[in-house]
């Protein structure tokens, strides 16, 4: 199952809605940022590494489990726009998150 699709999907009246872009102008970045983006299966990760994730996550939100278990599994980012779980873990001490917030002014920055 490839999460990060789901969690578009799940998202994508969102990203319609705060891009105020059309419909056919969102899907068409969704696929633009989907063929950049190399999908890993959560199969690969350890029974270890996601009773380490679900511990993390267990009082932010146990639901993205799987998204740090595979983040740290990969020493990635984590892009979200989860402010409860980007603060939850810059609050553990864990580095793991970038912020489409971050990702909006870096873009900005390599436009100039």
């Amino acid at each position: 199952m490839d999460l990060l699709k789901v969690e578009i999907a799940r998202h994508r009246d969102k990203l319609i809605k705060l891009s105020k872009l059309s419909v056919d102008q969102v899907d068409t970045n969704i696929d633009l940022f989907c063929s950049r983006i190399k999908f890993v299966d959560t199969i690969i990760l350890s029974n270890e590494q996601i009773e380490s994730a679900i511990e993390i996550t267990k009082d932010i939100d146990i639901n993205d489990s799987l998204f740090v278990a595979l983040a740290s599994y990969l020493n990635a980012k984590l892009w979200t726009g989860d402010i409860k779980l980007a603060k939850g873990l810059t609050q553990k001490r864990i580095d793991l998150v970038i912020t489409t917030n971050d990702v909006y002014f870096l873009y900005k920055k390599s436009m100039n």
